[in-house]
């Protein structure tokens, strides 16, 4: 009897009960899987006989469901990788929803020196295979908008984008994926700087807030080890 799981066969794959696995409260998807002892994650041979460690690739391929990846190699980029002190290597991917980035939405897989998956972690958010996303607005209009909520004549522009969000993600009211805008922008004669969610489509401002950091205002919360923000 062959069990399958967020289609992965459990006759091929390391037995759930074998990896530590924590899940978003949110969407119930992984945001974290590893070995309960630590050691790399493991595939049955053929046959069935001997188990041996994954590539980066496999572990995509066999346990990206878990976090929600039905397509490794159409939604998730590879962003940059990072070699630590114990010749271990931590691989970002990105994610992107018909060539567009999701805001926020990335995953990084942890490799021994052999380059044998020892863990992932991040986020990756289940998007509407229905959602547009052709802007009905131009780059340049997303920015007059922003800057008129600026109250800037001439601002300083640091980023424009086009992403996919849902202010969901990030703790506020969940509106459902959209797609927006990022615009990143200084006042000159203030030095004041915002960034702008602007609705690519209706030119709307979805959300703002400011890139000054105020002591004032920070919060301190227990992530308990977890992904999900801002945590207890």
């Amino acid at each position: 009897l062959t069990i399958s799981f967020l289609g992965i066969r459990a006759a091929d794959a390391q037995k759930e009960s074998d990896l530590s696995i924590r899940r978003s409260r949110d969407t119930g998807l992984a945001t974290f899987v590893t070995r309960k002892d630590g050691g790399p994650i493991l595939v049955s041979a053929a046959g069935g006989v001997a188990s041996v460690p994954l590539s980066q690739d496999q572990f995509l391929e066999r346990y990206g469901r878990l976090f929600g990846v039905s397509d490794h190699a159409r939604q998730l980029v590879a962003a940059g990788a990072e070699r630590d002190l114990l010749g271990q290597t931590h691989v970002k991917f990105k994610q992107r929803h018909s060539s567009v980035p999701v805001f926020s939405g990335q995953l990084r897989v942890h490799q021994d020196a052999a380059g044998h998956v020892l863990a992932a972690n991040g986020d990756f958010y289940l998007i509407p295979e229905k959602l547009d996303v052709r802007p009905v607005i131009t780059a340049g209009a997303a920015v007059v908008r922003a800057a008129a909520e600026l109250e800037a004549e001439k601002p300083r522009m640091h980023r424009v984008e086009l992403t996919i969000v849902d202010p969901g993600w990030y703790g506020d009211p969940p509106t459902g994926a959209r797609l927006a805008y990022l615009v990143e922008l200084e006042n000159p004669s203030t030095s004041h700087a915002e960034a702008f969610f602007v609705d690519a489509r209706s030119g709307k401002i979805m959300d703002r807030w400011s890139l000054v950091e105020h002591f004032r205002v920070r919060e301190i919360h227990d992530g308990i080890q977890q992904t999900d923000l801002p945590g207890p």
